[in-house]
């Protein structure tokens, strides 16, 4: 099977640079696509550097986000940089 991306980052500022713009700006029409209801618990699964959770807690009356990524530097950089009680990332 051929690879679907040709896009590499070795750390999360790097990620950010390249993809974090986009993610923050399609993160509201996502949200409306897929609905959240309040109490729900939310698994981010490719959740990069953290920014749909962010926007989740932001707008959503959730109770929890559990962001998951491939990439230990993605999380290293979000558990660095997102700092919020319902959200966790490994």
């Amino acid at each position: 099977m051929a690879a679907s991306s040709t896009f590499t980052s070795a750390d999360g500022d790097g990620y950010e640079l390249m993809m974090g713009r986009w993610s923050r700006r399609l993160a509201e029409p996502f949200l409306d696509f897929v609905g959240t209801k309040a109490g729900e618990h939310v698994l981010d699964v490719g959740c990069g550097t953290g920014c749909l959770a962010v926007a989740m807690t932001k707008r959503c009356v959730i109770e929890h986000v559990r962001g998951v990524d491939f990439s230990a530097a993605y999380i290293k950089h979000a558990q660095q940089h997102v700092q919020h009680p319902r959200i966790a990332f490994e």
